[in-house]
């Protein structure tokens, strides 16, 4: 992190910028802490209660390893945000050629993952590869102690995937198994050995070990067609589970933890609607869904701000912030892609 990050915010403001927002989030806090009081204060939530307020705005600036722009559109995929470093990593795909659904083709393209500080410059980036060209789409992932998995897939529905485990520190990845089907997300659980693998648009989700041996596959649990673009692990004390009254109460049962998906994206069919939502995995169910209409908060790029990379954590006062990568990037159109700094507050 820069010296321009070492301002603190007064208690009981809210944070004027990105810089002020990231010095809270990497304050000491027990992370199994901020993620249960994350869940706690969005499940108190409700749709209509709720404004997304935009704070700030950089421009993310994704170079390739030698510095410079790409020269096709890249789009983003997935976002991590390391807590203890401030760092971002974020997927993208690199168009090449622009699929073609009707044949069947998958297109074009290279698979990239780049490293940024919260100024929206890249640090380091490297191009992702398999054995299969037709691979180039990455996925959104999940960083835990320094590792990522991260599925490059054809860019089309019901294709094919290659799992790879790529390891942060030493900037290297190794490939792990391939699956026949389009992976968008990969969520690892490394507690129980599994990876949760969300396809094409979420419809559904794998649930396999590390080797790719699959355990079952469930349907989204979404009934308004809303697609994941971006995931985030969570685990949380199954007493956070009984303030919800979900289940009886029980003190062996509280003392476990609760391991939740909480997805980002947009619905289906035009991108009306963009919002969130945390989903039990033991169960399957979903505990909690907030919706919000695309058009009053579309971006300078014409994009609803959870359409593709999101990051949500809670700060010291409580707020819970969200930080986007909505727009594409294409030096031909002018536009760039956008950090976007966001606040969910509850409408008084």
């Amino acid at each position: 992190m820069t010296s321009e990050t070492t301002a603190i915010v007064p208690r009981g403001t809210q944070p004027r910028n990105l810089h002020e927002a990231m010095q809270d989030l990497m304050s000491p806090q027990g992370q199994s802490a901020t993620s249960r009081r994350l869940v706690q204060k969005l499940t108190s939530l409700s749709s209509g209660d709720v404004d997304l307020l935009e704070l700030d705005e950089t421009p993310l600036r994704l170079k390739q390893a030698d510095g410079t722009r790409h020269r096709f559109r890249v789009h983003p995929q997935g976002m991590e945000l390391d807590q203890k470093t401030g760092l971002l990593y974020i997927t993208a795909a690199e168009i090449i050629e622009a699929p073609d659904a009707q044949r069947r083709r998958p297109g074009k393209g290279r698979a990239h993952l780049f490293e940024c500080n919260i100024e929206g410059k890249t640090i380091r980036s490297v191009s992702l590869e398999c054995e299969n060209e037709d691979e180039y789409h990455p996925s959104g992932m999940v960083l835990i102690d320094g590792t990522m998995f991260i599925a490059l897939a054809q860019y089309r529905p019901e294709s094919s995937s290659t799992i790879i485990k790529f390891n942060v520190r030493d900037w290297t990845y190794e490939k792990l198994f391939r699956i026949q089907d389009h992976v968008g997300l990969v969520i690892p659980n490394l507690n129980e050995g599994e990876l949760f693998l969300g396809t094409w648009g979420s419809r559904h989700y794998y649930c396999t070990d590390l080797h790719g041996n699959i355990k079952n596959k469930r349907s989204t649990p979404c009934s308004d067609k809303m697609e994941h673009q971006d995931a985030q692990l969570i685990r949380a004390s199954r007493d956070t589970l009984e303030s919800w009254k979900l289940s009886p109460p029980n003190t062996e049962q509280a003392a476990c933890e609760a391991t939740m998906i909480l997805a980002t994206g947009v619905t289906a069919g035009g991108m009306k609607h963009f919002g969130l939502e945390i989903i039990d995995v033991a169960n399957w169910r979903i505990r909690t869904s907030l919706r919000w209409p695309s058009a009053q908060h579309l971006t300078k790029g014409g994009w609803p701000p959870f359409a593709n990379p999101t990051y949500l954590w809670i700060d010291s006062e409580d707020r819970i912030l969200a930080l986007a990568t909505p727009d594409d990037c294409h030096e031909q159109s002018g536009k760039e892609t956008a950090l976007i700094l966001y606040m969910l507050s509850q409408r008084k």
